[in-house]
């Protein structure tokens, strides 16, 4: 993905209905930063100032926008709500980061975590507020037929969430710290500071996990397109000049390594994720093929 793919993508939602609803959204969170100044100390964010009140609500009217007036056409569909996608965590499990459309969800719900943290000091509960929010948004999308429920959002929209309430988190204990105030709300450090550590170890838990997802996933494919094969085959394929087509570019990813042995040949095909390097081999003997994964080292190392 590159800089001029993200900057069409952001580009495109002006030209798809976005601008209108948004700009309402961003008039409505401009009265209620409004209301709020004009009530005074009678109202429970009395103290904070009105453009943190405003981004809050902008924010919020943002996510709205985007989600529910970028493409798709209106309807009612109940049903849909049964049947969620699942195309986007596909996407993601091979490569988080080649899809603009997975970076914007993740991107999309960080301002409102991060100025809703920030405004009610609340971290915890904003984080589950973000994860709910997600959840409607992704319900109405599918029942209006104004988008596509997809697991793979609701996961993005969620991380993004958690991105934001950590940094306002930051933002806010800093705050505190400087206010003198820190010592009144030892609780609620701990609590974000637990929630923090929770998150960081999901993180980490979740990228062993799409690891082994993805290899396990194209361990599958080898084994599905190469079985019956052997050293014959290869050779027939090598004779006929059509090795790229039929082993080197015949699933998914694209090999990048082959070796070749007196008893047979192999071929690498790379898997890694999120930095984690990993790999899967196909190796070819006379009358058998063996299809096993490969992990650290090996994925990385020149193969020729």
């Amino acid at each position: 993905m590159s800089l001029p793919d993200v900057v069409h993508t952001v580009w495109s939602l002006s030209a798809e209905g976005v601008v209108l609803p948004l700009l309402v959204l961003t008039l409505a969170s401009a009265g209620v930063a409004w209301a709020v100044r004009r009530r005074g100390a009678g109202h429970r964010w009395h103290g904070r100032h009105g453009g943190l009140v405003f981004a809050a609500f902008a924010s919020v009217g943002l996510i709205l926008s985007v989600a529910l007036f970028r493409d798709g056409s209106p309807g009612f569909a109940p049903r849909q709500l049964l049947h969620w996608s699942a195309n986007g965590w596909q996407r993601i499990s091979y490569d988080p980061f080649s899809s603009t459309e997975v970076l914007l969800n993740v991107a999309l719900f960080v301002p409102a975590a991060f100025f809703w943290t920030l405004l009610t000091g609340r971290p915890p509960r904003v984080l589950v507020a973000m994860a709910g929010l997600s959840f409607l948004v992704e319900c109405l999308q599918a029942v209006t037929g104004l988008g596509a429920n997809d697991v793979a959002d609701l996961i993005a929209n969620s991380a993004g969430g958690a991105l934001g309430v950590l940094a306002g988190s930051f933002v806010w204990w800093l705050r505190r710290r400087a206010d003198g105030a820190l010592r009144h709300s030892r609780r609620q450090t701990v609590l974000t500071l637990g929630g923090a550590a929770v998150l960081v170890a999901a993180a980490v838990a979740g990228v062993f996990l799409g690891a082994e997802q993805r290899q396990a996933s194209l361990e599958r494919e080898l084994h599905s397109r190469f079985a019956g094969t052997g050293l014959e085959t290869y050779a027939a394929w090598e004779a006929d000049d059509s090795l790229h087509e039929e082993v080197f570019d015949a699933v998914s990813v694209l090999a990048d390594g082959i070796r070749h042995r007196e008893d047979g040949v192999r071929v690498r095909y790379p898997a890694s994720f999120l930095g984690l390097p990993r790999c899967v081999f196909v190796e070819w003997a006379p009358g058998d093929v063996a299809v096993h994964r490969g992990f650290g080292r090996e994925c990385s190392v020149f193969m020729g």
